[in-house]
């Protein structure tokens, strides 16, 4: 089980800096990130909704646009979700 504060803080300070916004969009996208990882899915989908839900949120207007999608690839640049928060080992 995660530590909801302590994902919460992380996709915070994520969410700000990568995807940024009004108050009211970062809010939502850091619930849609915490929200995926209390489902028990990874870091990656836990961004991904988060993207997803500023996304539409902003009217489909991306603060920060996405990489061109390469599954199974690990993209670089500024879209990198890290490893610091993870819904396993984490008590």
């Amino acid at each position: 089980m995660i530590d909801q504060d302590q994902a919460r803080k992380f996709w915070t300070s994520w969410v700000r800096r990568e995807i940024g916004g009004n108050d009211m969009i970062q809010e939502a996208a850091v619930s849609a990130a915490v929200n995926e990882l209390l489902l028990g899915r990874d870091n990656q989908a836990a961004a991904d909704a988060a993207r997803n839900t500023a996304r539409q949120l902003a009217g489909g207007v991306s603060p920060h646009p996405d990489p061109p999608s390469q599954r199974g690839r690990e993209s670089s640049g500024s879209g990198r979700v890290p490893d610091a928060c993870s819904s396993k080992g984490h008590n």
